[in-house]
């Protein structure tokens, strides 16, 4: 009886707990389809705000690409028209006018080019285009771009490149060069007194990997304390007050850092207020071994004894570096008095560098002396020039050279004068004069005043052009004469340019398929792929550089 009480009163537990355990395991059912109600429902405003999201990143994307349409546009006109003008004999004052407009239009578009890419870093949009670049030409390039702006205002601009680092280097040179022009138009703008340095050296050298340190140092206003933390922000800028002494956009070094990144490198900044700033990233760049040849100038610099008077510090320093990396046995000196008092604890000396200024500023009895000292020993003389100053080409027995000096030009003059030479002047670095191709070239372009620009761009250069206004009339100028050259617009009333050229490519030309070169106010990347993607061989961003027609036409009619 107990036994069957027992068990009555177990089963009856158990039915009990059952029947709790089936009511909580309702209500967890009933809370978890709750919460899943409410993450579905979280995880549609999310999508919503995502596709919001990317709808306002892409309208925004359209909006700058529409906008630097819409500014390069009449901004062709502008500095094609100045262009011409430069060819017209203008009087002195009226040059200057040009050149100012002319300088105007150019910072007009590195402020469109600054928010363009701005644009694409924030996107994420932005890639690398890597391919084997020679160091030296490319830091050559960028200091001659920026050298005269230095000149300007009176200050010097010097580069010195570590000999230890590999020829072949694998990069992006636009975007090294951009963060290059960004860092040393940024020093040069701050800058009043003094210099500015773009010193690369090698910190170190892995089997396939060569870790670079690129400097800009500059003895400019620096950046306080509270600041320097912010510089690479967005928009951010030193002086920021309404009374501002220095333009731009505040994008310059935001893009700088972007684009270090984007190589996996470091960007940072040191500065003192009142004396300059140094900034500095550290990439790693793949190189291609190489066998190493002894040029032809090891055996002739190696032991010579050269002797050099420049009044700036630094170039001294460097100039001596890259001197001795050379071979040469090296003696500088600030002056040409003490270049002087000192030769004659130099044993024998091969050959003398001075600075064209401590040339052109000597006393009567300096000069005499110096005079003297090199027609004595018949020792070849090679001034350092100004980039922007010709040099006097009746001297003899005088070289050449500008700074900031390029490597290659340097060895070029130093054995010129060592072998002997000197009557010989140096080649001249000023460009080739194109000569005209046997060429028919149509334009299609619908903005009258930019037709204007473009035939007095090619006129300036030796070519008559036939214009359109649309794709349509470019197809039935085709049907009647053949050309060589075509100069497609993008955006065209009645048939924009890349359907126009679709519709080239599906016809046939006895002399073959024509070179189409897009010559366009779109100027992202995604445009340029676009315009190749149609079929057409090259692409021009507007505003265009008679250079860069020049350019173009020698690229595709090289024979011509």
């Amino acid at each position: 009886m107990d036994e069957d009480r027992v068990s009555t009163l177990t089963k009856h537990q158990i039915e009990k707990l059952l029947l709790k355990k089936a009511d909580h395991f309702e209500r967890l059912t009933k809370d978890l389809s709750e919460k899943n109600a409410e993450l579905r429902e979280t995880q549609k405003q999310l999508i919503a705000e995502k596709e919001i999201a990317e709808s306002a990143t892409k309208a925004k994307a359209m909006f700058l690409a529409n906008m630097s349409h819409e500014i390069r546009t009449p901004m062709n006109a502008v500095i094609g028209m100045t262009e011409i003008l430069k060819e017209t004999n203008p009087s002195k004052e009226q040059l200057t006018f040009i050149e100012t407009i002319h300088k105007s239009g150019y910072d007009l578009v590195h402020i469109i080019n600054d928010i363009l890419d701005y644009s694409k870093v924030e996107s994420g949009k932005m890639e690398l285009e890597v391919q084997p670049i020679n160091l030296h030409e490319l830091v050559s390039e960028t200091a001659n771009l920026l050298v005269l702006k230095a000149e300007e205002k009176n200050i010097e601009l010097i580069y010195y490149i570590d000999e230890e680092i590999p020829p072949v280097l694998h990069a992006d040179p636009t975007r090294l060069k951009q963060i290059l022009v960004n860092l040393v138009n940024n020093a040069i703008k701050f800058t009043s007194v003094g210099e500015v340095v773009i010193e690369i050296t090698l910190e170190k050298k892995l089997a396939s990997e060569a870790i670079i340190n690129f400097k800009v140092i500059d003895t400019g206003i620096g950046i306080p304390e509270n600041k320097i933390n912010h510089i690479f922000d967005s928009f951010s800028q030193v002086d920021a007050s309404t009374t501002r002494n220095y333009g731009g956009t505040g994008l310059g070094l935001t893009i700088t850092k972007s684009l270090v990144e984007l190589m996996s490198g470091e960007v940072s900044v040191t500065s003192t207020t009142g004396e300059g700033s140094t900034f500095k990233f550290v990439v790693g760049l793949p190189y291609t071994a190489s066998i190493s040849k002894s040029p032809r100038h090891a055996s002739l610099f190696k032991n010579k004894t050269l002797l050099f008077a420049d009044q700036n510090a630094s170039h001294r320093k460097y100039l001596r570096k890259k001197l001795q990396s050379l071979g040469f046995n090296v003696n500088a000196f600030q002056t040409i008095e003490e270049l002087i008092a000192n030769i004659k604890a130099v044993p024998a000396v091969d050959l003398i560098l001075v600075e064209d200024f401590l040339l052109g500023n000597m006393t009567d009895s300096v000069k005499e002396g110096f005079e003297q000292l090199l027609k004595t020993g018949q020792i070849p003389l090679i001034k350092m020039l100004p980039f922007g100053k010709v040099p006097d080409l009746k001297k003899v027995n005088s070289l050449s050279i500008k700074r900031p000096l390029k490597r290659e030009n340097l060895i070029s003059v130093l054995t010129t004068a060592l072998e002997g030479n000197s009557k010989k002047s140096p080649k001249s670095s000023a460009k080739k004069t194109h000569e005209p191709k046997d060429i028919s070239v149509l334009l299609a372009e619908d903005n009258k005043t930019n037709q204007l620009v473009a035939k007095g761009l090619l006129k300036s250069i030796g070519y008559q052009i036939e214009i359109v206004d649309n794709g349509v009339d470019v197809i039935s100028k085709l049907d009647e004469k053949y050309y060589d050259l075509i100069l497609m617009d993008v955006q065209m009333p009645v048939l924009d340019g890349l359907e126009a050229t679709q519709k080239i490519r599906d016809l046939e030309f006895k002399p073959g398929q024509p070179i189409i070169i897009a010559m366009t106010a779109n100027a992202m990347e995604e445009d340029r792929d676009r315009c190749i993607e149609a079929g057409m061989n090259d692409y021009l961003s507007k505003p265009v550089k008679r250079d860069e027609i020049i350019e173009k036409i020698e690229k595709w009619f090289p024979d011509n």
